[in-house]
């Protein structure tokens, strides 16, 4: 197929290796996975191999836009399909997992460096610095600052008998 895409342009190039994929996916599903009981824990594992891979895609890509489009053609699934996934097996929608993530990860960013709280929200992929501190005060019950400052408290204070 890669040979049939020689000397078009790039965008047929996507089509095939896409259609590719496809055709191995259902090839596999056809001949590998038996129709009994077992098909169906193939299935389940399947679903979580893909959520996994959808999970460090999030990850590995916080610090930009990531619709779930994005992430669904990545990996060659219907946006619906990836949709169901997150909700069904972690029992969130897509964009409150991304929302965690990103809060999760500017957690460990305010515990762990001295970057300013602009910098952090633009690590973790939001907007800007207001929506920031709105969604992690939202979410945390405080603001990055107090957060940062109650951590660095809570850090250099030791226990004394």
């Amino acid at each position: 197929m890669n040979h049939a895409a020689k000397g078009e342009d790039v965008f047929f190039e996507e089509i095939l290796t896409n259609l590719a994929h496809s055709l191995i996916l259902s090839l596999i599903n056809t001949f590998v996975f038996p129709l009994n009981y077992h098909y169906q824990k193939a299935v389940q594992k399947t679903s979580s191999l893909t959520l996994n891979l959808a999970k460090l895609y999030i990850k590995d890509n916080l610090a930009n836009s990531i619709k779930l489009t994005d992430t669904a053609t990545h990996l060659h699934l219907s946006s619906r399909h990836l949709s169901r996934l997150f909700k069904t097996e972690l029992g969130v929608s897509y964009s409150e997992y991304v929302q965690n993530e990103r809060i999760k990860r500017a957690v460990i960013l305010l515990k762990t460096t001295d970057l300013s709280i602009r910098d952090i929200a633009q690590e973790t992929g939001f907007p800007d610095v207001h929506y920031f501190t709105r969604v992690f005060t939202a979410s945390m019950r405080s603001s990055p600052g107090r957060f940062r400052n109650l951590y660095t408290k809570l850090k250099t204070t030791a226990y004394k008998d």
